[in-house]
């Protein structure tokens, strides 16, 4: 029985459970699992999710998003200077980075220490939220686990014309 059962569930590989997580701050986040194709079980990847979570300490926290911060700034600005015609600002103070691009819009990355996330406003995307992902090694979208790098790469390479790279390797 137990075979045949194994045999079903492995079919099913593609599924992905949505469940909701009631963090220490008392704040809900939606984590999206795939526990037959990771080999894990769900209680496993919700453990997993919640000690590293846990154990991303404040430290870490600033740490990690000022220099994710710095090198999106960076790349934004070097980028806008070698193939953008239109007036652009770049600006990162005490954890919030600001683009301003001509008359196409302005975006606003900061940093939310309480809950260790890092906000995102787009012109055209509107807010998002992400918390750091120790596993993926990326800041994660709250309620889809999109990554924060690529959704700077495709909304500013596409509303820009110019080919924004932050991520080193594809």
């Amino acid at each position: 029985l137990r075979r045949n059962f194994r045999s079903q569930i492995s079919s099913l590989s593609s599924l992905v459970f949505s469940i909701r997580l009631r963090t220490e701050i008392g704040r809900f986040v939606k984590l999206n699992v795939r526990p037959i194709s990771l080999g894990k079980s769900l209680a496993s990847s919700v453990r997993e999710y919640r000690t590293s979570h846990a154990n991303f300490s404040e430290s870490d926290f600033h740490n990690s998003s000022d220099e994710f911060l710095e090198h999106v700034g960076d790349r934004v600005e070097r980028s806008l200077e070698d193939g953008f015609d239109d007036d652009f600002e770049v600006n990162l103070s005490q954890g919030v980075l600001t683009i301003s691009i001509g008359d196409i819009g302005t975006w606003v990355i900061n940093k939310q220490t309480p809950n260790k996330q890092i906000w995102w406003s787009s012109p055209f995307s509107g807010p998002k939220r992400f918390e750091w992902n120790a596993s993926l090694k990326m800041w994660s979208n709250t309620r889809d686990g999109a990554s924060l790098a690529e959704l700077i790469e495709k909304e500013m390479s596409e509303k820009t014309g110019v080919e924004i790279k932050l991520l080193e390797a594809r």
